[in-house]
């Protein structure tokens, strides 16, 4: 019998005190064999790290950064620190349900899988959030248990690149070598950097999806997530997940020209919302709209010698 898959499950944290308990005792309830915990605590001032060395088992570690990452760096710097290749998120406002770790790491059967993902039962006062975000995989035409992942790559490119498929980190387990490969999570997305990542992670491989709730996702007006489209810090995020698509050499030729195309809509799109941003700021904004094609390549030849 082959023996379960290791998995690191990440916490990443910032100021989650009040929740913190019950992501982790939903990870401490699993029943998958072997299990890594990795919380990292991103500088918070609140209680977060001490509830969470309180909770865990000989072996888990709590780490706190010397100073804050932000979210996509702290999820980085939970990569960097993962000892088993497989790597599951769980939000430190979010939760695991009952088999979610045996479930996802049971797909991951054949060396070229790269990805597996679930749905997430969605808890929020939100109705916009709750209307638009409930359900995501519904959005990918032709869906099944095991899938080329440049196929929902493509079709993700086909139809704009707009918004999440996959879901949040809490819905995915991916293999940390190819987070690796990829760069890890894009620091300089404020919104987006968890769906860039998937399409890299998984560029060339497959993607498995077990078609039932796994997780849950609190969101409120609360979450960093909302107090980023609240003030709109997200607003150069989609042309810059498009121009990463097309230049990476690793993504499937017709996603690359499809986020060609977009770009005809995206980037002009972006230099207006620059020119009407904060005055103060429009013209850093309009600069970094400009050369956002060349830092993308740059940042994807970067990568690509990193990975020969």
């Amino acid at each position: 019998m082959t023996p379960a898959p290791s998995v690191t499950v990440c916490i990443p944290l910032y100021h989650h005190a009040d929740t913190v308990e019950r992501a982790l005792r939903s990870v401490l309830e699993q029943d998958h064999d072997d299990v890594e915990i990795l919380v990292v605590d991103d500088a918070s001032s609140d209680r977060g790290a001490e509830i969470a060395r309180g909770l865990i088992r000989d072996g888990d570690r709590v780490v706190v950064n010397d100073v804050r990452l932000g979210a996509a760096g702290n999820h980085n710097r939970c990569i960097e620190l993962a000892r088993n290749e497989l790597i599951q998120f769980v939000h430190g406002d979010d939760e695991l349900l009952p088999g979610a770790l045996s479930s996802l790491a049971a797909t991951f059967t054949q060396a070229d899988v790269a990805m597996a993902f679930a749905p997430r039962r969605v808890v929020s006062d939100d109705p916009e959030f709750l209307r638009w975000c409930s359900v995501l995989h519904h959005r990918f035409r032709a869906l099944g248990t095991v899938n080329r992942a440049d196929d929902l790559i493509t079709e993700y490119m086909l139809r704009g690149a707009l918004n999440n498929w996959f879901g949040e980190p809490t819905s995915v387990m991916f293999r940390r070598s190819h987070a690796v490969r990829a760069g890890g999570f894009h620091t300089e997305m404020v919104q987006s950097f968890d769906m860039d990542l998937w399409l890299h992670v998984s560029a060339g491989g497959r993607i498995t999806f077990v078609d039932r709730e796994l997780s849950v996702r609190h969101h409120t007006g609360t979450t960093l997530s909302a107090a980023n489209q609240a003030e709109w810090k997200e607003w150069i995020d989609r042309p810059r997940l498009i121009w990463a698509v097309v230049a990476d050499s690793a993504m499937p030729w017709r996603a690359r020209l499809y986020g060609a195309i977009w770009t005809l809509n995206s980037h002009p799109l972006s230099m207006v919302y620059a020119l009407r941003g904060p005055r103060g700021q429009r013209l850093r904004r309009l600069r970094l709209v400009l050369a956002l094609p060349f830092h993308e390549f740059a940042r994807a030849r970067r990568l690509r010698a990193h990975r020969d």
